[in-house]
Formats: structure tokens, sequence, C-alpha cells
């Protein structure tokens, strides 16, 4: 997997303050990077055209002497003397944590792509023009091999090569020194694009950019950042984790048996987490990746990164042979001769990163994503047949990422996408789906995996064209097509001929009103129009005023899959304002699909809302919601006994449908005076003892009856004696 390190602390830290130090020392004391013009076309194995690719590749020295290699592909075509400024420059960087980017170069974005050697009739593999779909084609290209020990990086001399050495501020200082060496390219706009684990270092490069932008002295250059992209990003593993067997299980590459074996790993894994035990250990979570073991025993070996496919890519061995070539190293490298290249080392993916990154692997970076989406465009990108970091897992840490347009971009409905040349006469497929909030958009490109630029390079290339250059992800008009075409504009969407309509997305209501009320597709989008005592958008929320001594009842409610219900009880301030009373609240799933976990807590604060809602973190939840069932079963209970009256003024019941079928349910909720609904289990023990004393007072009635009966007769016979 391509992966990175966590470095949520990092800014924290005492010894943040001596890397800044180091690295503005370095910028005035030294020139701490290198450069070599070269030619890529010039690579072994490499085709006859293009004739010429020119790039600079160099080495950055980082304040600790660690190395890092860099390799920069100006646009191909563009001038060298007169820079465009709205050209922009992207940066790639691949995860493991410690695989090359130059994976990345070679097998997904660059113009040559690497092609394997497919068996003994085939000599040697070769190189390949994969200019029309290379993100050089139209923007320049910047590839860093990191951290320091990955690809053609070397550790540091000065210390160990720890998570602080290949931290985000070593790529802070990075690009520093790249546009210290390349002024001329200060002015375009910079994207940072991170692959799998390299999603998480985006993240925190990101960060480390911002506070660099917003505390540099004036003599200092601005890093011009625009947005991040992540592709099939690992950034929340817990999240992703818990939907391993659920995923398996529905694109039917597991039976109910492997969903719950996968499933009870998985749960082991979450306690594993939610406890920080990788931190207490020192160690990474073998039961995690046990999880992710039996699944793919289930699937019976498939590809993890596509399930579409067995095994894994025989390109990856075959490109780090080619990689490791004295006379590959010789052109990348820009040295002088074979002998001076044989002194590199290439690591495509480095062993030794991943032991040491074993205990960050499962950190989580969302807390850290939040507040770049209110300063930079976010684009998060999923392949659909991915199942190491899958569609499924990113849904749900957006859906439980707490930021300001959670519950718009949740509620956000997906459009398709299409290529620019679809028209009337030649609909084309749609090549994924996407919605938008604001500074945020995810897209789903169809038919690929982990690695979706290798897999369909054309509609990556599509995708990466529309982010970047700030067009819509909305279809193309036909009719915008057939008069010139280009990049659609404004809010319209149109699709080509015999597909899904936008008014057929558009006048979809939020979750069907859940059930609790009337969809108005007179509005667009369409909205809900809520049954008495149910509000918010989605019609999801009930209130209802206690009547001591009446039930409320909800019966025959649809709950769709991965959603909340609420229910907010509210206490009436005339009665028993000085005593105690019970709640006593019943859940009774009546369908055989969906699994519910039931909340509640009472306060004297207003109601809790859909979107401060987050079950990601079940410790929390429990703490916030003290009465709580979370086991899966139909039928579910919380007592609520000996609440003071006035202590309490609103009391909420929270419902939530953690799986994506559908369920039904129906919920009924007593209230009364404490003392007047007696204890089920004492109503038991005082039957059992009021028949045990009627039993003993009838066979005491009994003897008596029978003493006496005998005396009767003894005084009988005494008498019939004496006659």
């Amino acid at each position: 997997m391509n992966s990175f390190s966590n470095f949520q602390n990092f800014f924290h830290s005492s010894s943040t303050i001596v890397v800044i130090l180091l690295i503005t020392s370095h910028i005035v004391l030294s020139n701490s990077i290198t450069s070599k013009s070269i030619d890529l076309a010039t690579l072994p194995l490499a085709p006859s055209t293009p004739s010429s690719i020119p790039a600079k590749s160099g080495f950055i020295t980082t304040p600790n002497d660690a190395q890092l290699f860099y390799l920069f592909i100006p646009k191909l075509g563009s001038s060298q003397t007169s820079i465009d400024p709205n050209i922009p420059i992207l940066v790639w960087l691949n995860g493991g944590p410690g695989c090359s980017s130059l994976i990345g170069m070679f097998m997904e974005i660059g113009p040559l792509r690497f092609k394997p050697s497919k068996g003994p009739s085939t000599t040697q593999p070769s190189l390949v023009d994969n200019s029309m779909y290379s993100y050089t084609q139209y923007y320049h290209v910047l590839l860093i091999d990191n951290p320091s020990g990955a690809g053609y990086s070397f550790p540091a001399s000065k210390s160990p090569d720890t998570a602080m050495n290949v931290g985000s501020q070593f790529l802070l200082f990075a690009m520093q020194q790249f546009y210290n060496q390349y002024p001329q390219y200060v002015k375009n706009p910079l994207y940072l694009f991170g692959e799998s684990y390299g999603g998480k270092y985006v993240i925190a490069m990101a960060n480390a950019i911002t506070q660099y932008n917003e505390k540099k002295l004036a003599n200092q250059v601005t890093i011009p950042l625009q947005g991040i992209a992540m592709g099939n990003a690992w950034i929340a593993p817990d999240i992703q984790e818990r939907t391993y067997g659920e995923l398996a299980y529905i694109v039917g590459l597991s039976d109910y048996t492997g969903l719950i074996r996968v499933n009870s790993k998985q749960h082991q894994c979450h306690e594993f987490v939610e406890q920080q035990m990788y931190k207490k250990t020192g160690t990474g979570s073998g039961v995690c990746q046990s999880a992710l073991n039996e699944m793919l025993r289930n699937a019976g070996g498939v590809n993890v990164y596509d399930y579409r496919l067995f095994g894994t890519y025989s390109a990856l061995g075959q490109l780090e042979t080619y990689l490791k070539r004295d006379d590959v190293k010789q052109v990348l490298l820009g040295v002088s001769s074979i002998d001076l290249a044989k002194t590199y080392h290439y690591e495509q993916c480095s062993i030794d990163i991943w032991d040491k990154f074993r205990v960050d692997f499962q950190q989580s970076y969302l807390s850290q994503l939040v507040p770049l989406l209110s300063k930079y465009k976010v684009l998060i990108y999923n392949g659909q047949f991915d199942l190491r970091c899958p569609v499924y897992g990113t849904n749900e840490y957006l859906r439980y990422m707490d930021w300001y347009g959670r519950f718009n971009f949740n509620y956000e409905p997906h459009y398709p996408i299409y290529m620019t040349n679809s028209n009337v006469n030649d609909p084309q497929k749609a090549i994924g789906i996407f919605r938008k909030y604001d500074n945020l958009t995810q897209v789903v490109l169809y038919n690929s995996g982990h690695i979706s630029p290798h897999d369909i390079p054309q509609a990556s290339l599509e995708m990466v064209r529309r982010f970047l250059d700030n067009k819509s992800f909305c279809s193309y008009s036909i009719a915008y097509n057939a008069t010139g075409g280009g990049m659609c504009t404004g809010t319209s969407i149109t699709t080509p001929q015999n597909s899904m309509t936008s008014d057929t997305l558009l006048t979809q209501c939020p979750n069907l009103c859940s059930g609790h009320g009337q969809c108005n597709v007179a509005t667009v989008p369409a909205t809900c129009q809520c049954s008495p005592g149910f509000y918010e958008q989605d019609c999801s929320t009930a209130k209802h005023d206690i009547t001591f001594g009446m039930e409320a009842t909800y019966r025959k409610n649809i709950i769709f899959g991965n959603t909340i219900h609420l229910y907010h009880l509210t206490m009436p301030y005339n009665d028993l304002s000085n005593g105690l009373f019970d709640i006593h609240v019943k859940l009774t799933k009546t369908s055989k699909l969906g699994k519910l976990h039931i909340y509640a807590y009472t306060s004297n604060e207003t109601f809790v809302e859909n979107s401060q809602i987050d079950e990601s973190n079940i410790e929390d939840m429990r703490r916030r919601f003290p009465f709580h069932d979370l086991e899966d079963v139909n039928e579910k209970s919380l007592n609520m006994n000996e609440l003071f009256r006035n202590r309490t003024r609103y009391i909420t019941i929270l419902l939530i449908n953690t799986v994506d079928t559908e369920s039904m349910y129906d919920l009924v909720i007593e209230s009364d005076v404490s003392g007047k609904k007696l204890n089920p289990y004492l109503v038991t023990s005082i039957a059992i003892f009021s028949f045990l004393c009627i039993t003993i007072i009838v066979l005491f009635l009994i003897y008596v009856v029978q003493y006496f009966n005998d005396q009767r007769i003894l005084r009988s016979m005494k008498y019939e004696m004496a006659q």
C-alpha cells in the first residue's frame, strides 16, 4: 500500500522550533539543492518518440543531512525561458510508507509508461509513449522520493531516520529550496497530490506550508499553494478498516460467515485503536492487519488494490529491477559515469521505513484536514474497485468528518461525469460520479482500482484537468459541445441522451424525508415537507412533549442505511418541579435488515443536532450518551430511573443505522413519576414471594383443618369406648 506517516503532534513539540530554525539557517547560509538538466527520452528502452523530454533532477539536503531526490518535468513543449505563470505545478507523492514517487512517474502520470514483460517470449520490458495522457501534457510535475531512504533518496548521517526527519517540515524545506533554485516558477499555482498513505502526507505538508506562509519573514518566498488532491487516501484508518467485512460481503467476495469473522477481528482492531494501544505498546496493530487478511482469504486471493484481479501487479517488480540499472540511474540522476551511478542505491519500497511507521499507521488525519477545507480547493477521489482504501471507507470518513459543510455535503447528490468529447451522435458512458460542496469535491472513478491513473489514464487526466483548471465537474451539455464545446461552466447539469437526467437526480429528497414527510419536487433541489412533530432537512428529528403516564409511540419508521434519527423529549415546567421521574424506552426492529444503535442522554441544555453526531469515536459517544445499547438484537430497552426533575429539561434519544441497508423499527417511550412503574425484577420477586406465602398459608390451613378433623374423630372414638 502507498502510505505515509502522521505528524499530528509535530507542530506542537519543542523539537519543531529547532527544525524551523535549522530550515531558516540553511536558506540563509547555504544552497541545499543540486540541479542537473536531463532528457528522459534518452532513458534505456525509451521509444523513438517523443524525441526529447527535458527535465531537471537533483537532491535536496535537509537540515539533518538527509538527501531527498526530486525529478521536475516542465509541461511538455513549454518555454523554459518565458514561463507562463498560469500553468500549475503539481507535486506528486506516493506513499507506502517508504515507496518511491517514481512508481507514479513510470506507472501512472509520467510521459513514459513502463510496460512489463509478459513472459518468456518477451525478452525485456519497455517504455512506451504516454505523453497523451501524462499530467505533463498540461502541467509542470514535481516528484519527490520521500521519506529519506525511499527511492533514490538516502537517510540522514547526522541523526537516525525517525518520523521527525521525514516530516512535513522537511518537505516544506524542500519546497523552499525548490523555489530558491527555480524562482521563475514562484508565481505558478501549486497543488499537492498524494496517493494512498501519501494523502496523510499531503495534509501535513499543506498545514506546514500554511503556517509558514502566515509567519514567514518579509524576504522569504511565499509558497503559492492553491489546493490538494488525495487519491484512494489512507487518512482515517479506524473508520476505513471497519468497512472491510461489509464491503466484501456486498460485492460478493464473502459469505455471511466470512462477514462475521472479519467483523469480529475488526472489532478487536477498533478496541486496539480506541484505547490507543499502538502508542502504549510501541507496535502496530497486528489484529487490524489480520482483519484485512481474513477478508482476502475469504475472497480467494484477489488483488487488494483491484478486486477484479488476482495476485499482485507484476510491473512493480520489473520496474524496480529497471530503476536499479546503472545506465538508468546515470540518466535520471544526471551523473557523468556508470561508476558514479553505481554509488547510488534505489529502494522502491523500503521495509525499514515501513517498520519505523507501524505505530503511526493507525493515526487519523481528519482533524488536520478540516482547517484546510476553508483555505484551499480539496479533491478526494477513489477508484471503484479498490479494497485497501475503498470508496465505502472514504464515504464513511467524509460522513463523520466534523467540518462546517458536513451536513450540506453529505446530503449533496452525486452527478455523473462524462468525457469532453461526449456529444449527441456519440454519447459516452459516464467515467465516474462526483459531488461537491464549497471547497470539497469527491470523485469516484469507474473501472479502476487503487492506482486510477494507471487503470484509466484518460479519465484520470480528465478529472485532474477539471480540478486544476477550475472547471466544473458537471456533465457536458450536448448543445454546448455541438457549438464548439469546452469545459462546461455555470451550474446547469446536463447529460448525453439515454442516460439519467439531472432532473431525476435533483428531485430526490434527502433520505427520502426519513418516512416522516412529503418530498416537494417543485423546488430545486427537492425539499422535504415534514409531518407535524418532525424537522431538519430530512425530517429525521422528532420533538415530543412528555406527559406523565402517557406513551409516545412511533411505529413503522423507516431508517435508511448509515443515517440518524433523533427524538427530543421536553419536560413540562409545571410537573414535579422537585421530584423524581422515570423514562422507559423500548426499541423493536421490525425488519431483518439493518443494525441499530440506540443512545440517550438527559440535560438542561438545548438539543443535540445531527451535525454534532459522530459515532466514529464510540468511547466519546458513550460518554456523551450514558444510556446506550449497541448490541445487534431485535429488541432493546433503555431504563432511565429516578431522574431529578429540577436537573432535567431535555431528553435526547438517538438511533443510528450503522450499515448500508435500510431498516424498520417501532419506538415506544413511557414516562411516569418514580415508583409508579415497578422494576420488572422487583415485580417478579414480589410475585414469587407472594406465591410462596399463599402456598404456606394454604398448607397451614389444610393442616389446621386436618388437625381439628383428627381431634373430632379421636373424641368420637373415646366416647364410643366409654359407652
